[in-house]
């Protein structure tokens, strides 16, 4: 009788045991399914519900679209001594830097406005030293939200002493106009 008691209590605890474990499971929007092969390892699945059916990563082509591989190349016959990298996070060539006395919050404010933000190329001498930053405006450059974007980047290319040019892909320069336009004058 004690050995049947036993292995009874033993069950009833398992049993338990494997409640618990797929109620805190499915807690996480998951559901459990065993393996076929017999090793008694559970694997979790995303249920339609979770995060993962709600859309997937994608690999993309390519890096730069049609107009801007145009003008990189450009950029590259143009300035052929000259370093040009493409989609650089604004937040690589400014800091943002509250007032003497200001508030933590200033400093965040102002991350804020460059954060998430990049350069379509940047222009670096050989020691990767920022020239130049340029950014290639199609039409989608008309909306509101983007112009107000537009108009972050300036300010803090302004405020940081980072030059800045601009070019409509409608009004794109041929190589040569490039070196000229991109070119700091000799002082």
């Amino acid at each position: 009788m004690d050995a049947q008691l036993i292995a009874l209590l033993g069950i009833a605890v398992g049993a338990i045991l494997i409640g618990y474990v797929l109620v805190q499971v499915r807690k996480g929007d998951k559901e459990t399914q065993l393996p076929k092969d017999g090793t008694g390892v559970v694997t979790l699945v995303p249920t339609e519900s979770g995060a993962a059916t709600k859309g997937r990563y994608v690999g993309r082509q390519a890096l730069l679209t049609m107009p801007e591989r145009i003008l990189y190349q450009r950029l590259r016959e143009a300035l052929p001594d000259k370093l040009i990298f493409s989609q650089v996070a604004v937040n690589q060539l400014i800091d943002s830097k509250s007032a003497e006395g200001a508030s933590k919050a200033v400093d965040f404010s102002l991350f804020g406005k460059i954060s998430g933000k990049s350069f379509d190329f940047v222009v670096c001498d050989e020691n990767t030293a920022p020239l130049v930053a340029v950014e290639l405006d199609d039409s989608s450059h008309q909306r509101s939200d983007r112009k107000k974007a537009d108009a972050q980047k300036n300010e803090a290319c302004e405020q940081a002493g980072i030059r800045l040019v601009r070019f409509k892909v409608s009004q794109m320069p041929a190589t040569a106009e490039l070196a000229n336009l991109l070119t700091p004058a000799k002082e």
